[in-house]
């Protein structure tokens, strides 16, 4: 819902596609992917450094966004997105992507078509992205915490869940034990006690060892 809303007050609902062409040819080039991996790098380090959501426009023109996943005050992860141009696809945005992307040499005209074929988003759709990003990085991370906390009390569910007798008095804690070891021997066993205290418990645990 927060999704939809965030995207209709973005003027229009959008996609993004990882592999256009353009993109392709960047990383196929051994300068393009040098670049293009340091854009995304620094990128992730601003984010990591500043522990909030980064975007920039690299080298290459494209804009890439980081969000940092916060676990418990340490940075579990970081998501990324990015690969498309800020603005429109107007003329002197094109002269200028094709400018910093000239060492692709394509043949004259063809880079040109490439850059106005190329995803372009508007500053206000690449704010949305940032905060979808954020709302992920936000569940992801009360997630991690949520689980953590569910395997911490099975934990203790365990520990203080023998086979039905539930207690967390160390005393008791020391019969189990002793149960345990009785179990595997021939040992006769007098289990005494007042009534209540639970003797058929302790009697119906030490048979099934």
């Amino acid at each position: 819902h927060g999704s939809r809303r965030m995207m209709v007050e973005a003027e229009s609902t959008f996609g993004i596609a990882t592999e256009y062409p353009l993109l392709q040819s960047v990383r196929k080039h051994q300068e393009g992917l040098t670049r293009y991996r340091e854009d995304a790098l620094h990128t992730a380090e601003e984010a990591v450094s500043n522990r909030e959501a980064h975007a920039r426009e690299g080298k290459l023109g494209m804009i890439h966004v980081a969000v940092p996943v916060i676990v418990k005050d340490r940075i579990a992860g970081v998501f990324r997105c990015g690969d498309f141009f800020p603005g429109k696809p107007d003329d002197l945005t094109i002269a200028k992507i094709s400018e910093k992307l000239s060492f692709l040499e394509f043949p004259q005209g063809e880079l040109e078509e490439a850059v106005r074929n190329a995803p372009f988003f508007s500053s206000e759709k690449i704010a949305v992205i940032t905060n979808l990003l954020e709302m992920l990085a936000q569940e992801i991370s009360s997630y991690i915490e949520e689980s953590a906390k569910e395997e911490k009390e099975t934990e203790d569910a365990d520990r203080f869940n023998y086979q039905g007798l539930i207690t967390k008095n160390p005393i008791i804690i020391d019969i189990i034990r002793q149960i345990k070891l009785i179990g595997a021997s021939d040992s006769s066993v007098i289990i005494y006690g007042e009534s209540g205290t639970g003797k058929e418990v302790v009697n119906k645990l030490t048979h099934e060892h």
